[in-house]
């Protein structure tokens, strides 16, 4: 194989194939890709790298792939791994189609066994603007539940489907993104594990 890399840099469309070749022009290696689930969503826009995390899926597999551990990924290198507490945190429920008095909400789940501290983590349905800061002091507890509704998040989320974000404090690591669609008037989407 050749030692020629070339970068490709925001520049690949929705969904397509990649091909690895070697010097002489046979593919050593071809994915398919999508920013639609069930690929990794995650890396679309966030600046993190899609990373090869479960190979024994297969290559052609979504489920193999995973997004890099810290944004800008880690070229050229092994991937990282942060033992972070918050990488406990996950999206657990989403309620994007209400009428008065219910109100969109996000709910957040702490599948660790310790309380991890939220203070300044980011929940946004943009991949790049800060909608909303949890406030300092928020904490989550042990296998325990925290949720935002749209008063609190200062943003309503589309009945018609998009995708929320997680962010750790400085926005070097996305926690958790969830991707759903349109939803039944005042029925909830659960995260299913």
């Amino acid at each position: 194989m050749t030692n020629n890399v070339t970068n490709i840099v925001n520049s690949l469309s929705r969904e397509g194939t990649i091909r690895l070749k070697n010097n002489v022009g046979g593919v050593v290696l071809e994915v398919s890709y999508s920013n639609d689930h069930p690929s990794p969503v995650g890396a679309d826009g966030t600046g993190h790298s899609l990373v090869l995390a479960r190979p024994s899926y297969g290559e052609n597999d979504p489920a193999a792939w995973s997004i890099s551990d810290h944004a800008g990924g880690s070229p050229g290198l092994n991937e990282a791994y942060t033992n972070d507490p918050l990488r406990n945190i996950f999206i657990n429920e989403i309620l994007a189609y209400t009428d008065l008095p219910l109100l969109d909400s996000i709910e957040l789940y702490n599948h660790s066994n310790t309380t991890n501290n939220l203070s300044g983590c980011i929940l946004t349905d943009d991949a790049t603007t800060n909608k909303f800061v949890i406030p300092n002091g928020t904490t989550i507890p042990p296998r325990g539940f925290v949720m935002f509704d749209q008063n609190q998040l200062g943003f309503a989320l589309s009945s018609g489907g998009e995708t929320v974000y997680l962010w750790n404090s400085n926005r070097t690591r996305l926690l958790d993104v969830v991707q759903f669609g349109a939803q039944e008037h005042g029925v909830s989407k659960g995260r299913q594990r």
